[in-house]
């Protein structure tokens, strides 16, 4: 595999480049075995929108799951700039889980890579139909120009990266907290009743 390094502007990770395989060697496992994960859209050729706006949520109870324009209409639309809208298929990879860890396939003819998330920061490029395992901090990188864009310059443009998170996770309670804060309120308050009292009667 040759090696790559990230640009200044990027990151100063050293990449390795690998390729993909036709197809999975993991056996086959129940879909809903998979952790809860996002995938959340990056990079210069996003808009400035709200971070939930970005996200989709990798639901595999019902198979593999397709990113595109066509499955995420509205969200290609409003969430990549114009020019690099262009380059994105009705249908441009698949995610999937084997049971072990995820899995990308590319299902365009257009350059693909998947950082893989592991220690080494592996890049794999997919040609179609090839398939490469990417773990929970790893990165589906897309191809938005001209043929001669390589991996490093195309991960800074467009990129979805896999993270941990999903309907299940659990988020802080907000008004719990507001309700703890009210309490306090109330006996400050209490605290300076006689205070403010003391006060009036001097006037």
């Amino acid at each position: 595999m040759l090696a790559a390094t990230m640009g200044p502007t990027m990151s100063t990770e050293t990449y390795l480049v690998g390729s993909g395989s036709q197809g999975s060697n993991y056996p086959q496992f129940a879909q809903n075995e998979a952790p809860p994960a996002i995938l959340e859209l990056r990079g210069l050729c996003t808009k400035e929108v709200k971070l939930e706006e970005r996200q989709v949520d990798v639901d595999l109870s019902d198979g593999p799951l397709t990113i595109g324009k066509s499955s995420q209409s509205d969200l290609h639309k409003s969430c990549i700039k114009k020019d690099c809208l262009p380059f994105i298929h009705g249908a441009h990879f698949q995610i999937s889980h084997n049971g072990q860890n995820f899995e990308i396939k590319n299902l365009t003819g257009r350059p693909l890579w998947v950082e893989q998330g592991d220690e080494q920061h592996t890049l794999v490029d997919l040609d179609t139909h090839e398939v490469s395992a990417i773990y929970l901090g790893g990165h589906v990188v897309l191809s938005t120009g001209a043929s001669n864009l390589d991996a490093k310059e195309s991960f800074a443009r467009l990129r979805w990266a896999l993270v941990a998170g999903g309907p299940n996770q659990q988020k802080p309670s907000r008004p719990k907290l507001q309700k703890q804060q009210s309490q306090q309120e109330q006996l400050l308050n209490m605290a300076l009743q006689p205070l403010q009292q003391q006060q009036q009667q001097q006037q």
